[in-house]
């Protein structure tokens, strides 16, 4: 019996079985009684499937790998990674911010579910010490923001320059609650970091901040100075600081005042420019002193305690005949330390404040 075929009517779409011998002539369909060519239809064959397109991350993790060593590498800085207890990796500084932070965080969980860095451990490389603020540091609580924050530093010191004792100052000088590298990098003045004559320059800038790093007693070589510009970001944290520690003071002048028998603080400041003394009180000392600083700049708060509200009328009275315009006067040192000596009987000296320096020298001057 000969192989059979089956093949659609070119007309109707009917099926038509029929011997392979008679694969190519022209039938009656038995369906709709119109003439149709038998064919056999060719075994279909599965396509080819395309090549799939190689896994993204196992690429790079390819890459990684060649990127990691099992020794200390020479030539640049290294971060070491730790795995496991005994498997212990080495990368290089530049390897490490070639790529982004994420993909290394996801090449370091494909390695290890806990994985540690440290470092980098300097070798040639100068000031790559992973110099994190404390205040910054306490925050981080797992090991990719750890990763995260030791690349921002190394993006920060290899690719722009900051050593990250810099960034260090810039944090602290402002109290950031967060990783400001692109403020810092504004506010820096590079060069005055390298040349103390160019840093000394700013000393006197009410523009710019210096800041000392190192000691001079103990190695005058090392000792450098970060200048930074008060740029506006600089200028509103500072008054934010400043508000912030107002506040504060505030609160502990008050709760002083409810802890004492007394209702007001009797003050002195002296205004630098001239010497003169001012005789005051109120409930906020630094408050007060702030709004004289808005206007002179050069006034100082030296002594305040809690005192009866008459104290600050005796004493204008007693020195009456030095007074210079409202509750400024030309004291002597003596005189100063007649105040003193009064407010102390009339106040509660416990709770007394004193620039103790200033005091110093009106101790020794009298």
């Amino acid at each position: 019996m000969s192989e059979e075929a089956k093949c659609n009517c070119q007309h109707c779409e009917g099926t038509i079985a029929f011997p392979l011998e008679m694969d190519g002539q022209t039938v009656t369909c038995p369906h709709c009684q119109t003439e149709t060519l038998l064919l056999n239809p060719p075994v279909a064959t599965p396509p080819a499937s395309e090549p799939q397109p190689q896994d993204k991350h196992s690429t790079l993790f390819k890459l990684f790998d060649s990127r990691l060593s099992k020794k200390i590498q020479l030539g640049d800085a290294n971060f070491i990674v730790t795995l496991k207890p005994g498997d212990v990796r080495y990368l290089w500084v530049c390897e490490f911010i070639q790529y982004e932070v994420d993909a290394w965080i996801a090449y370091f969980k494909h390695l290890s579910l806990t994985p540690e860095i440290r470092g980098p451990y300097v070798g040639e490389k100068e000031g790559l010490v992973p110099v994190i603020p404390e205040a910054f540091i306490k925050k981080i609580i797992t090991w990719d923001d750890r990763f995260r924050i030791l690349h921002g530093f190394a993006k920060l010191h290899c690719e722009l320059g900051v050593p990250s004792t810099v960034y260090k100052c810039f944090h602290n000088l402002l109290a950031l609650h967060s990783l400001e590298f692109s403020e810092c990098i504004n506010s820096w003045i590079k060069e005055a970091w390298d040349d103390f004559f160019i840093a000394r320059s700013y000393e006197n800038s009410d523009q710019h901040i210096l800041i000392k790093i190192g000691d001079v007693v103990s190695d005058r070589e090392t000792v450098r100075f970060a200048v930074f510009k008060k740029t506006p970001f600089v200028v509103q944290r500072l008054e934010e600081l400043r508000k912030l520690e107002e506040a504060e003071r505030t609160a502990e002048n008050l709760e002083s005042l409810r802890r004492s028998n007394f209702k007001i603080f009797v003050y002195l400041m002296e205004d630098l420019r001239n010497g003169l003394v001012k005789i005051g009180q109120s409930q906020t000392p630094e408050k007060r002193e702030n709004t004289l600083q808005s206007e002179v700049p050069e006034i100082s708060l030296r002594f305040y305690l809690p005192a009866h509200d008459t104290a600050e009328k005796e004493l204008h009275e007693k020195f009456d005949a030095k007074r210079v315009r409202g509750e400024w006067f030309q004291l002597t040192p003596q005189d100063i330390l007649a105040v003193i000596g009064f407010l102390k009987q009339k106040g509660d000296a416990s709770r007394a404040f004193a620039d103790y320096e200033w005091l110093g020298k009106i101790t020794l001057g009298s």
